[in-house]
This record gives C-alpha cells, structure tokens and sequence, in this order.
C-alpha cells in the first residue's frame, strides 16, 4: 500500500514527480483571469500565471527543451518534464511579424532555469500599442492533479517560483 503511495508521489528516479515554474520576466505578477485576450484570460490555450513586465527578457522558467520559437519570435514552446509550456509575449503581438523580438535560442536547445530566450522592445510593443504582458501556460494542465499558482506581488525572472504542478 505505502509503495503505491510512495511511487505516485516520487518519479522514476526518486525525486518528487512535481514541475516548479519561475518567473519568466521580471514584473508584476497578473492573474491569467485579469489578460486583456480572451484568448489567455478565457484559458481556452491551457491555465497559467501572466506578467505585466518590467524587464526586457524572457528567460526560461525551469530547465527544459525548446520545442519551437515561433517565426515571428513573440512566443515559443517548451517541454518541461511532463509539462507543455507555451510562453507569449504581449497581446497581439503577432501583428508585428518579429519587429522588436529577437529570438536567443532555437527549436530543439536544451536550456537550464534562468536563461535567457526572447529579448524584446518594449518600446516597439508601446509605439504599435500592444501591451507587454508575458502569459505563461500549462498546455496540457489536465494531465496534472495538482496546480498550484504561488501568490507574489513582484517576482524575478528565473528566481520567484510561480507555478507548481504534480501529476
């Protein structure tokens, strides 16, 4: 009984099977809910946390791989552990077809909690009017019995854990 226990608690290699998410910009924490896109606020993309950024990078929220960069370099993709990721920045960003972006990793990079992966202008994002809020959501949430949203004002990126899931 307790290994039953013990084993959907611990991955395969003994660690706890839970995903911890950062940061992934410097900023002001925002509920998904509170988004200006339907899109993001309606979670109809997957739950998730936003930023309301006051830094200019988003960097990776945990170690993991990259599994696109979106040709337009406002979003990308990642896999970390068992969680698909999608990290987005702005609304409506898309309309810019890369002005402002510019992109620091590739489809397929391996990368470690912290590092940098999309640099941005805000002042682009401004002059064209589209606010900067950074969504980062869990596409596959449903696989995950447990989600946990970390209550924080102001967070680092990389550094102030936001999100933590366990299956």
């Amino acid at each position: 009984m307790f290994k039953n226990l013990l084993s959907s608690l611990l991955g395969k290699d003994g660690e706890a099977a839970q995903v911890v998410l950062c940061a992934p910009v410097d900023g002001q924490f925002v509920a998904l809910k509170d988004v200006a896109d339907p899109v993001f606020s309606g979670e109809m993309l997957g739950k998730g946390v936003a930023v309301e950024p006051s830094g200019d990078t988003l960097v990776a929220p945990a170690g993991g791989k990259v599994t696109q960069v979106f040709p337009t370099k406002h979003a990308l993709t990642m896999q970390v552990k068992d969680a698909e990721l999608l990290l987005h920045i702005g609304i409506d960003t898309v309309k810019l077809q890369g002005e402002g972006f510019t992109a620091l990793v590739k489809t397929g990079d391996q990368v470690t909690k912290g590092t940098p992966l999309i640099k941005f202008d805000k002042a682009v994002l401004q002059e064209h009017k589209h606010p900067a809020t950074v969504m980062m959501v869990i596409c596959n949430h449903n696989e995950f019995k447990h989600f946990e949203v970390k209550d924080a004002a102001q967070v680092t990126a990389g550094d102030t854990e936001m999100v933590v899931l366990r299956k």
